[in-house]
This record gives C-alpha cells, structure tokens and sequence, in this order.
C-alpha cells in the first residue's frame, strides 16, 4: 500500500495558523504516539519560527544559527531535520513543567554529530534554572564528568547526585552518521541509555525522586548554565513520562531505521 500524503495545518497561540505541508505518515509516527509522549517535534519545519510539538503543548521559537529541512534520519520518510550550528542555534519552549511530578520519563532523538572530532559540549535538552532543580541531557565532548569522551549524560532528576546520573562509554556518539537515542529513567530501579536498540550503559538507582512540578525553561540545542550548543542535526525529538521498555524501543527503531 502506498503512504498517503496529508496537508496538515496549526494553529499555534500567539502566532496564528501555520501550513506544515505535505506530510507522509509513516510507520516510525504511528509508533511513537502509540506510547503517547508528552511532547513530540519532527524538526522538519521548511521555514518559519515555530518548532511544532505534534502533542500541541510546548511548541518552541527556533533562535540564532538553524538550517531548516536538511536531511532526515528516517527511511521511507518525507519529513526532513534540523541542524544547529553549534554557536548560536537552538529552541526556546518557554516555561513549562512538562515532566510535573513523574517519577518515570524517557528522552528519544536522532542525532547527526557533525564532524570526525568535536571538543565542546552540547545540549540536546534540558528543564532546568540554574540553582533550581530541573532535568538535563547532553553530549558530553569533553569527558567533564567521568572522563568519557563523545558520549550523552543524563541527569533525569532533580537531584544532581551520582546515584541519578548517568554517563555512557567513550565514542558513543559517532560522528557523521544518524543514530537513535534513548534515555530512560525508573525511579527506584535504573538509569539506561539506548544506541538503535542495544543497551549502552545502565546504573542501577534506588532514588525516587519527582520532577519539578515549577515551571522551568524548556530549551533544545543549549542550556541556561555553562555548557555549549549543540552542533549538528537532531530529528524527531520526543518526550515521555514512562520508561519505555526494550520492545517499544526497538519498534520504534526498526520502523525508522534504513536511511
């Protein structure tokens, strides 16, 4: 059977209506609203200030150095990505508590690492004020943590403490290729981190901590604190309030996987 083209519109408060334009809806945006996210952006805007949430809730502003519409990383797919220049470009979602009171969550993106050597930090996304607590996940170039090199930290909590922090292995972000990313987190049980469907690290944690439920800055691509931006292409970018198991992961991947 073949996809079958739709012409979606929003309307987006404060902005009016906006023509997203031919979509195809593939298997890969079927499964992850099957598991209902909080929030879901496709990042394949053509042009324009909105970075649309396909849940409606946290639409963001693109700011400074973005290419709209450069390549995807899913097969079978019209949708297109987004690149961040690493400097300048990045998404405000404003202040939200998207994560209220769960003490479950999952972070899911495709990620385009540009270049073979990256040596500064970048964020994928974070609910975070400084001196506030809030949640926060990045590619750490630098190895500010544990000393690894080219991999992701997430702290999913909003305690900054080891027992809820996690580090992935050095080179675990490969350059110049898309890979799929999960970050997941059970309070009381672990912390895992997910490369296109294979466990990359885990920490076993008895924390059960809530997230804030005070609304924070939701950003894309930098931080409000130290750490840099992002610099490469980021692709259907979605957020849960449960931990997805490895079954849903892998559905998720292998219906967006081949490009």
């Amino acid at each position: 059977m073949s996809a079958v083209l739709k012409h979606i519109d929003f309307e987006v408060p404060n902005w009016g209506e906006f023509d997203a334009g031919p979509q195809v809806r593939p298997g890969y945006y079927n499964e992850v609203l099957a598991d209902r996210p909080l929030a879901y952006w496709r990042l394949g805007e053509s042009r324009g200030p909105i970075a649309i949430d396909e849940m409606g809730h946290c639409h963001g502003t693109y700011q400074g150095g973005i290419s709209h519409a450069t390549e995807g990383a899913l097969a079978f797919d019209h949708d297109r990505s987004v690149q961040f220049d690493g400097s300048t470009g990045y998404i405000d979602a404003g202040n939200v508590s998207l994560l209220s009171g769960s003490t479950a969550c999952s972070i899911e993106f495709w990620l385009y690492q540009d270049g073979p050597s990256i040596t500064s930090d970048g964020v994928i996304m974070m609910e975070w004020a400084n001196g506030q607590a809030g949640w926060l996940l990045w590619v750490d170039q630098t190895g500010w943590i544990s000393g690894a090199q080219n991999t992701l930290t997430f702290v999913p909590s909003q305690l900054d403490v080891p027992a809820v922090r996690l580090e992935g292995p050095t080179d675990l972000i490969r350059p110049n290729m898309w890979d799929h990313f999960v970050c997941t987190f059970q309070g009381g049980e672990y912390l895992r981190i997910y490369r296109n469907t294979q466990l990359m690290a885990e920490l076993a944690s008895n924390v059960i901590p809530s997230m804030p439920i005070a609304p924070r800055p939701l950003l894309i691509g930098k931080t409000n604190g130290s750490l840099g931006y992002l610099k490469g292409r980021l692709d259907e970018l979605a957020v849960y309030d449960l931990a997805l198991t490895p079954d849903r992961i892998a559905a998720h991947y292998n219906a967006g996987a081949g490009r």
